[in-house]
C-alpha cells in the first residue's frame, strides 16, 4: 500500500509540474516570510536603539545644560556674595540670626526655669517661716498658760450646752429672753432666762445670747461663743497695794502745787531777776544798772 501511494504521489506531482506548477513554491514563501519577519524585527530593533540613543542624548544635553546653569548661578551668587561682603555685608546673616534666635529661646527658657525655681524656693521659705511662727506661737501660748496656771489661773473648759428652760406660754406684752452661760472664774455660771416688757404689745421669745465675762464681770464678747475647743486662762485679780508708810517728819512734800512762803529779806540787796525797781527806802544804796 505504501509503495502504491508513493507512486500515485509522484504521478500527481509530475502531472502538476507538466501543467506549470512550481513544486518549491511553499518553501520559497516560507523562506520569504521568514526573511521579511527578520528584516522587520531588525528594523524595529534599530528604531528602538535609535530612539533610546536620541532620548539619552536629550537627557545628557538637559543635564549638561542644567549643570551649566547651576554653575553660572553659583558663580553669580559667589560674585554677589563677594561684592556684598566687600561692601560690609554678612554672608552668614541668616545663619547667625537663626543661631541668635535659638540662643534667645534657650536664655528665655533658662530664665523662666530660674524664676520658677526662685518662686518655689520663696514659697517654700514662706511656708517654712509660717510653720515656724505657728510653732513658736503655740509654744509661747503653752508657756504663758503654764505660767498663768502656776500663778493661780484657772483654765477655762469648753462652754456647756445651753440649758433647756421651760418658760411657759407667751405673755401678752412681754417676751422671753433665754438664759445664757457666763464665765466667772473658775467656773461657768448659768444665767437663767426672764420675761421682759416689749414695746408694741406682742409677746414672743428672744433668742438666747451667749455672753462671756472675765473675772471682774466685764463683758468681753456679746456674740455666740464658737470657741468650744479654745483654752482660756482666767487670772485672779491682783492683791491691793500696801498702804503708804507713815511719815513722822515734818518735811514738806515738794510735789504739791502750793509754793512755800518767801523768806524774809535779810538785807537791802535788790533781786536783779525781777523787772520792778526797788523802793527808795531801801537800806542799800546800790543802783540799778539795767536802766
Amino acid at each position: 500500500i505504501v509503495g502504491h501511494a508513493n507512486d500515485v504521489r509522484a504521478s500527481v506531482r509530475g502531472g502538476l509540474i507538466a501543467l506549470g506548477a512550481d513544486p518549491e513554491l511553499r518553501a520559497r514563501v516560507r523562506a520569504e516570510a521568514s526573511a521579511r519577519a527578520q528584516a522587520e524585527a531588525s528594523a524595529r530593533a534599530q528604531i528602538e536603539i535609535d530612539a533610546r540613543a536620541r532620548a539619552q542624548a536629550q537627557i545628557d544635553a538637559r543635564v549638561q545644560l542644567e549643570a551649566q546653569v547651576r554653575a553660572r548661578a553659583y558663580a553669580a551668587r559667589d560674585g554677589m556674595v563677594a561684592w556684598l561682603t566687600y561692601c560690609g555685608g554678612d554672608p552668614y546673616k541668616r545663619q547667625h540670626e537663626r543661631e541668635a534666635q535659638l540662643r534667645a529661646q534657650d536664655e528665655a527658657r533658662a530664665q523662666a526655669e530660674a524664676r520658677d525655681a526662685q518662686l518655689r524656693a520663696q514659697r517654700a521659705a514662706i511656708d517654712e517661716a509660717n510653720a515656724r511662727r505657728a510653732q513658736i506661737a503655740v509654744e509661747i501660748r503653752e508657756q504663758q498658760i503654764a505660767l498663768l496656771v502656776s500663778l493661780g489661773g484657772v483654765m477655762r473648759p469648753p462652754m456647756p450646752a445651753p440649758v433647756d428652760e421651760f418658760h411657759g406660754d407667751a405673755v401678752a406684752g412681754q417676751s422671753w429672753v433665754g438664759g445664757h452661760w457666763e464665765w466667772t472664774a473658775p467656773q461657768w455660771i448659768w444665767i437663767p432666762g426672764f420675761w421682759t416688757e416689749v414695746d408694741g404689745g406682742g409677746g414672743g421669745v428672744i433668742e438666747t445670747v451667749t455672753t462671756v465675762t472675765d473675772t471682774v464681770g466685764t463683758v468681753t464678747d456679746s456674740v455666740r461663743d464658737h470657741r468650744s475647743t479654745t483654752v482660756d486662762v482666767a487670772v485672779p485679780p491682783p492683791p491691793p497695794p500696801p498702804p503708804p508708810p507713815t511719815n513722822t517728819n515734818v518735811d514738806r512734800d515738794h510735789r504739791s502745787s502750793t509754793p512755800p512762803p518767801p523768806p524774809p529779806p535779810s538785807s537791802g540787796n535788790r533781786d536783779h531777776r525781777t523787772s520792778t525797781p526797788p523802793p527808795s527806802s531801801s537800806s542799800s544804796g546800790n543802783r540799778d544798772h539795767r536802766h
